[in-house]
């Protein structure tokens, strides 16, 4: 029975085949034979056969509509059997077949076939038989009022689309949330290749390295590693296998220029084969762990060196076992137990009875009373005799802590054993010592007194109380500046300040006490602090002597000058005048001798001219009757006007003198500094050897240099009066002159006084070279009335320079001009 679609298809193929039969006849007639035309015509009909073979092979349901949904042909009516829940035939409607929506879907696609002549298609589901079914609609115009329409199941492609997609979100989802649970994770976790090539890294990867995922991605994580630590994890990492698929390794990683320290739990993932597939890795940052165990390795070396070497003992007291757990070598070797291999003689197995046992019988029940005490929880702290096992007595002072449990409970005793006996022996020589310091401290002849920082008596002895007139309890409730002149506090707080600063080590000066009766006693005090072993001042001795007896000598000596300076110049001079005009030859008739007489005569007076000029000048000086004037002065004239003063002897001591002189002026007078050049070159001349050179400089110095030769002038001349009237340093320059010469040169021994008065480097010299012993101390005494330092630096031998400084203000420097030509001054011929 022909099918549905033969039927549909019938009239239509048989309007075709009538054409073509007649084609063909015509076309065997024009050819010249029926035969022909039955070959042709059978072989039509062969292909024919294929062709509807073919369509109804094709799976596809072939529907011809027009543009009002009808349906006109159906092209492979064998197929409907694939649509057969619907009534599909020519002449019905597809708002018959299908549901509403689906028709009113399937024509506007007909239409728009139609008007656009574009083929469509679309998708749709259809309920058959209570299961969803879907289909794919094609749609091609074949005319202007009907359209090919192409239907295809494509149910089972849709299910497996669907179970694909399903899968696809299933794996999406488990994605997500292995993503969550990987991401929220602090560890950093890591999976890479066997050669270590990185796959996946969690955000805690790349927030720890600092790095962006696709920085990472693709690198070896070896890169990460220390260098020195990569081998290790080389190696550790080719450990793992199916048997052994995890292991746990620590390295050093860099970070910001850092190393940290990691650890990481790895584990190797593998095929049915065996053979390691990737490498999952879990790692924290364990470098703080690392610090406190270096820190508690570090504390347990620390402690066991300490409890190895310290010659203090140390012991740990078992209160269970009532024995020693530990004592270290220095408790062993303070207590003098022997130590044997036996278990028996080992110290830390005696119990505490033994170590009683041989403590001092009168020290014994005392420390048995402490330790009964100790096991209540007090801490211990006693000092005793032990005797030693070979007979030795020493003096020991135990200190020990009980350590208890969470209930309270001493479980543990912790101490210290500390040989004490030369501290004993030091304290009875120290208790001798204070018993004879005593006797000498109260039997003095000279007035002692111990002082604290804030100036309140400790101590006065027999003869300081007599000074004063005041009982030592009566001192003892005041302050040394309650019997201090007022005009005398000053320097005297100021000197206290130096020894509180440290700056000086002793201070002397001259004061003025009152005594109770109100009477003022001059003293010379002298004053140095006591320290203890951190530095720390304890307390001040100052010892006090009357100077009245001092002091009146020194008024008549000075009267003695005064009478002599008055007495002596006017006939000193005659006797200058005349032995002048008896050496300048008038009397050439005298005798030889009377001419030597004479000039031994002229020699004398001029020394004594010398020597009473010197003592005047030194006098009026240090008294103050002599005003110095200050004007401004260009250094280089100070330096010529000296120059030109000593040229004459220069040249006759056949002495080179080179000069160099800043152009800077400074405030000072000029004849006293003329005067203070001219004695220093006078001397380097006499001491120089002949042919030989002396150097006179001046230049500006700095205030950190100048601080810095005030520091060598305390160091070279304290305690000598020049540094008790010392200005402090200012910060405007000095100018340093210095006068060097390569003469003799100086002994260490004489330094500290070559600037006091009459002070000499040779005895002889006074005679020899003329001199008087005074030129120095002028020469400092003006230049401290300028407000400057002066010393020396010599060895001996070598030569001498002698430095002086004199204050300078930049406002009064001249402005620049050429050097004056004043150096070298050549020898005279």
């Amino acid at each position: 029975m022909p099918s549905p679609l033969a039927k549909f298809l019938q009239p239509w193929i048989a309007k075709v085949r009538f054409r073509r039969i007649l084609n063909r006849i015509n076309h065997a007639w024009v050819a010249g034979g029926w035969g022909s035309y039955l070959k042709t015509r059978r072989a039509l009909q062969r292909r024919e056969a294929t062709n509807r073979a073919l369509l109804q092979a094709i799976p596809d349901l072939f529907i011809q509509l027009d543009r009002q949904g009808n349906y006109l042909r159906i092209l492979n009516p064998g197929q409907i059997q694939l649509f057969d829940s619907v009534t599909v035939r020519p002449g019905n409607s597809v708002f018959d077949v299908l549901p509403p929506a689906l028709a009113h879907q399937r024509m506007a696609y007909v239409r728009a076939a139609l008007e656009t002549r574009q083929p469509q298609s679309y998708e749709y589901e259809l309920e058959v038989n209570g299961i969803i079914q879907y289909e794919e609609a094609r749609i091609t115009a074949c005319d202007d009022d009907t359209a090919l329409v192409i239907v295809r199941d494509i149910s089972e492609r849709k299910r497996s689309e669907n179970q694909r997609k399903a899968a696809e979100l299933a794996l999406q989802q488990s994605e997500a949330r292995y993503r969550a649970i990987v991401e929220d994770q602090t560890e950093l976790i890591c999976r890479s290749l066997p050669d270590t090539t990185i796959v996946f890294v969690n955000d805690a990867y790349c927030r720890y390295f600092g790095l962006q995922r696709e920085d990472i991605i693709g690198r070896p994580f070896l890169l990460m590693v220390h260098a020195e630590d990569q081998a290790d994890i080389v190696q550790l990492l080719q450990s793992l296998n199916g048997a052994n698929p995890t292991v746990t390794t620590e390295n050093r990683v860099i970070v910001n220029g850092q190393v940290r320290w990691m650890q990481w739990i790895d584990r190797a993932l593998c095929n049915d084969q065996g053979i390691i597939t990737e490498i999952q890795a879990v790692g924290r940052d364990i470098t703080e762990l690392k610090h406190v165990e270096a820190a508690l390795q570090e504390s347990n070396t620390r402690f066991r060196e300490l409890a190895e070497t310290v010659q203090e003992g140390f012991f740990v007291f078992e209160t269970t076992t009532a024995q020693y757990s530990y004592l270290n070598p220095a408790c062993v070797a303070i207590s003098g137990f022997p130590t044997h291999p036996s278990t028996e003689d080992q110290p830390h197995t005696r119990g505490m009875t033994h170590w009683i046992n041989n403590i001092h019988p009168d020290d014994r029940d005392r420390v048995e009373q402490a330790l009964q005490k100790e096991r209540q929880g007090y801490n211990f702290d006693q000092e005793y005799r032990f005797m030693r096992p070979d007979g030795a007595l020493r003096w020991l002072r135990s200190k020990a802590f009980p350590i208890r449990d969470k209930t309270g409970t001493v479980i543990r005793i912790v101490g210290t054993v500390e040989d004490i006996t030369e501290r004993k022996q030091l304290e009875l020589a120290l208790q001798e010592s204070e018993e004879r310091f005593r006797k000498a401290f109260d039997d003095s002849p000279i007035g002692m007194s111990l002082v604290s920082s804030t100036g309140q008596f400790l101590r006065a002895n027999t003869q300081y109380c007599k000074l004063v007139g005041y009982t030592e309890a009566e001192l003892l409730t005041m302050n040394f500046e309650a019997l201090t002149h007022p005009d005398d506090l000053a320097a005297d707080r100021e000197g206290v300040r130096q020894m509180l600063a440290g700056q000086i080590q002793v201070f002397q000066m001259e004061k003025r006490y009152f005594t109770k009766q109100g009477t003022p006693i001059p003293v010379l005090m002298q004053t140095a602090p006591i320290r203890d072993q951190s530095g720390q001042i304890l307390y001040f001795v100052g010892h006090i002597q009357d100077i009245r007896e001092r002091l009146q000598v020194e008024r008549m000596k000075d009267e003695f000058i005064s009478v002599v300076s008055h007495e002596l110049r006017t006939p000193l001079t005659s006797i200058r005048g005349s032995l002048g005009i008896l050496e300048s030859g008038v009397f050439d008739t005298r005798p030889d001798e009377a001419n030597q007489m004479l000039k031994i005569a002229l020699n004398n007076s001029d020394r004594l001219v010398r020597l009473v000029n010197d003592i005047l000048d030194l006098e009026r000086l240090q008294s103050g009757k002599v005003q110095l004037v200050m004007q401004e002065c260009q250094v280089s004239d100070l330096l010529q006007q000296a120059i030109n003063s000593v040229q004459a002897i220069a040249d006759q001591a056949t002495i080179t003198l080179n000069v160099t002189a800043p152009t800077t002026t400074l405030r000072a007078a000029p004849d006293a500094i003329v005067q203070t050049l001219t004695n220093l070159l006078s001397n380097a001349i006499k001491f120089s050897s002949p042919g030989s050179t002396v150097w006179l400089t001046a230049e500006v110095n700095s205030t950190g240099e100048t601080e810095r030769q005030t520091a060598h002038v305390r160091s070279t001349l304290s305690p000598s009066p020049l540094l008790a009237s010392s200005p402090a340093a200012s910060d405007d320059p000095d100018i340093l002159f210095s006068v060097r010469d390569r003469g003799r040169g100086i002994p260490a021994n004489k330094l500290d006084i070559i600037f006091e008065q009459f002070q000499q480097v040779d005895i002889s010299d006074a005679h020899r070279k003329g001199g008087t012993g005074l030129g120095l101390a002028i020469c400092r005494s003006i230049v401290q009335q300028h407000g400057g330092h002066i010393w020396v630096e010599s060895i001996l031998g070598e030569g001498s320079t002698f430095y002086f400084t004199i204050p300078s203000t930049r406002s009064l420097a001249a402005p620049p001009r050429p050097p004056v030509p004043v150096a070298p001054v050549p020898q005279s011929p």
